[in-house]
């Protein structure tokens, strides 16, 4: 995929975030990001490792980082 379609695919899906909640989609838009980010550097991976970048980084930032982000914002319920 292009980096462009990386970057807006990112954008997007962080855009979404703020109407749905929940906090599931910042991170798989994250992951775009960081995807479209690897590809401007010139990290060329072939199409499947973009997606598995992609579903890799999302998936690890989503286990590690929404308890803390809930936490920070004040949204843990017990």
């Amino acid at each position: 995929m292009f980096w462009w379609l990386w970057i807006l695919l990112g954008g997007a899906l962080t855009a979404l975030e703020i109407r749905a909640g929940g906090y599931y989609l910042v991170f798989f838009g994250v992951g775009a990001l960081f995807t479209g980010l690897g590809s401007v550097l010139g990290f060329g991976l072939p199409a499947w490792g973009e997606w598995l970048v992609f579903a890799l980084s999302s998936l690890v930032l989503l286990v590690f980082f929404r308890r803390r982000l809930m936490k920070a914002l004040g949204e843990m319920r017990q």
